[in-house]
């Protein structure tokens, strides 16, 4: 990710935990679900961070054991990593749009694709610097 900086190192440890699990998303089959994501608050010294850069991976309905699960697996690690240096790199208070385009872009350069623009292309009536709820 040399496009984009280095990760945080809260711990003084070069390593970086990938924790894959069933993220507690509500899926449902043929649904939308939660593919993985990087929580800041790991970064804090608070009695219940884990004091250490980790980021996760969604284990459900993502099967990593196989070729495609493997590849999409990839592109999400891809996303989320950049999160993580952002976070290294820029003020809480940025604009999410910006820190999710450059997961985007990190996922592209890192050769897993780009997702399709059909959701935005079928609703241009979006502000794009806030998140809708």
């Amino acid at each position: 990710m040399l496009n984009f900086g280095n990760p945080p190192n809260v711990d003084n440890d070069p390593r970086i935990i990938i924790l894959i699990l069933n993220i507690r998303d509500g899926y449902t089959p043929g649904g939308a679900y939660t593919a993985g994501y990087f929580y800041s608050y790991n970064q804090g010294n608070a009695s219940n961070s884990n004091k250490a850069e980790v980021f996760y991976l969604d284990a459900n309905p993502l099967n990593l054991k196989s070729d495609n699960g493997i590849y999409t697996g990839m592109g999400i690690t891809a996303h989320e990593f950049q999160h993580m240096i952002h976070y290294n790199y820029t003020p809480p208070s940025s604009q999410t749009f910006f820190n999710e385009a450059f997961s985007e872009i990190a996922t592209y350069l890192n050769g897993y694709g780009i997702r399709g623009t059909s959701r935005y292309a079928n609703e241009t009536n979006q502000y794009l610097l806030r998140w809708r709820t």
